[in-house]
């Protein structure tokens, strides 16, 4: 399904599923831009284009949830910029990050909410159940309402954060917490 900007604006500020839609929808319908400003111009390596990505996707839902976002052009034209910008600072940079990169954790990375729905719709749901018992309740509180759609004003309220960025710490934490089980689950495996 195609939606117009007018679209995605009034469903990330509907929030809830609608906004979950509108932005995993920039992320999948825009990522050529990732590749074509951060891989191909910048040759910034693909797990650091993945994380200036998201996060160039994310700030763009954060200035239309603030209502910041002006509507003086097209939605893709305004994330562009920000991704442009954001390579550009770490391009700048004497020697840009390198990563570690893990099969596991290319895999889960907190890039988008994707990688976690496609975790809890595979078969290793049991798996994930057991993980979020080492993670304790709150965290497993935080991250199923994520996945099942909730905003993070709502999140917030349910679990009595301070607000939405708060929520979005915690959950950005539970959600390396997760990776760390997995991780070290992955690990016990192999030896």
């Amino acid at each position: 399904m195609l939606y117009t900007d007018a679209e995605i604006i009034k469903g990330i500020r509907t929030g809830g599923v609608k906004r979950e839609r509108c932005v995993n929808y920039l992320l999948k319908t825009h990522i050529g831009l990732m590749h074509k400003i951060l891989i191909q111009r910048l040759k910034l390596n693909l797990d650091l284009a993945k994380d200036i990505y998201h996060d160039s996707v994310m700030k763009v839902v954060s200035q239309i949830e603030k209502g910041k976002f002006r509507r003086e052009g097209k939605l893709s034209t305004f994330l562009y910029t920000i991704i442009q910008r954001k390579g550009f600072d770490i391009h700048r940079k004497p020697d840009p990050p390198e990563f570690q990169s893990q099969d596991v954790l290319n895999e889960w990375k907190d890039q988008s909410k994707d990688a976690f729905q496609q975790l809890i719709h595979q078969e290793q749901k049991a798996q994930i159940a057991s993980y979020f018992k080492e993670m304790g309740q709150k965290c497993k509180k935080i991250l199923s309402e994520w996945a099942e759609g909730f905003s993070m004003e709502e999140i917030a309220q349910n679990n009595q954060l301070k607000d939405a960025n708060s929520a979005k710490t915690t959950r950005y934490k539970c959600f390396k917490k997760l990776l760390k089980i997995v991780t070290q689950k992955q690990k016990m495996l192999v030896l």
